[in-house]
């Protein structure tokens, strides 16, 4: 689009459906309703100058995918709080340090993230009811993620764990329902109550073995059935109710143990 156009009228684009990307000038002062209406494809950029950013009326921008350079996105509040909600696919720019709470809560459209290595704390409720969300990969950077940072993540199927981080928060992977697999760091510390709450799809998990506190109603809701080694002494796997679950289990071995024990001794001393 020419430096010269100044106004994009009702309708403009609307139905291109296959238009994919439009840089929008600076000269351009105003865009009327639904000048990007059916555009299913299509990405929008705006230079950091552009009066969109300056003002509200970048939230009528009819369309979810918007990129702006790097600069103009860390200096502009407004593109970044009104256009957030509506984002299928979102690139945190290099630099960022963190993803602030809600900063993407309850965003039904956003599919896909990318978070640069120079994020090292992911805050509470940052991606909390983002029901579209499938994939996301968290640098090795992050040694925090927030409470319920990923709660009610409906379609996120896998999550690997940093290996920086040293605790899972309260409810940070609750209700998170197709989720079926969980890569935990070898250093893990704590995993606290409801972490992994209603994780109905996760059916096997690999606990690390310098893990100090697990609380009893972290995987519950989970369907985790599948228990394929236990080593006391190196990493376990946790069925499904959780450390406490396991922990009687192992108290009954020890009473069956014990009296096989004293009755096999019993019966050789009288036998023998």
């Amino acid at each position: 689009m020419p430096e010269s156009v100044a106004h994009i009228g009702s309708d403009a684009f609307n139905g291109c459906k296959s238009l994919k990307s439009i840089v929008i000038p600076e000269s351009v002062t105003t865009i009327e309703e639904d000048a990007f209406k059916d555009c299913p494809n299509l990405k929008i950029y705006l230079s950091e100058k552009s009066r969109f950013l300056k003002d509200e009326l970048i939230k009528y921008f009819p369309y979810k995918n918007i990129e702006v350079s790097d600069k103009a996105y860390k200096k502009n509040k407004q593109i970044q709080q009104n256009t957030i909600s509506t984002l299928k696919t979102i690139k945190i720019p290099v630099g960022t340090k963190e993803i602030e709470d809600f900063k993407f809560c309850n965003n039904t459209h956003l599919e896909s993230i990318e978070i640069p290595d120079s994020v090292t704390t992911i805050g509470e409720s940052a991606f909390e009811y983002c029901k579209s969300l499938k994939s996301i990969t968290i640098p090795d950077s992050v040694t925090t993620i927030g409470e319920s940072a990923f709660e009610g993540c409906k379609s996120l199927k896998s999550i690997i764990i940093p290996s920086k981080v040293k605790r899972i928060k309260k409810s940070t992977f609750e209700n998170c329902s197709s989720l079926n697999s969980v890569n935990l760091p070898d250093d893990l510390k704590i995993i606290e109550w409801k972490a992994f709450k209603n994780c109905k799809s996760l059916r096997e998990l690999l606990i690390p073995s310098h893990i100090d506190e697990i609380a009893g109603d972290a995987f519950e809701g989970c369907k985790i059935k599948k228990l394929k080694k236990l080593n006391l002494f190196g990493s376990t796997y946790i069925l499904r109710s959780g450390l406490v679950r396991l922990l009687k289990i192992l108290l009954w071995c020890i009473v069956i143990y014990v009296l096989y024990s004293i009755f096999l001794k019993s019966w050789l001393i009288e036998h023998w």
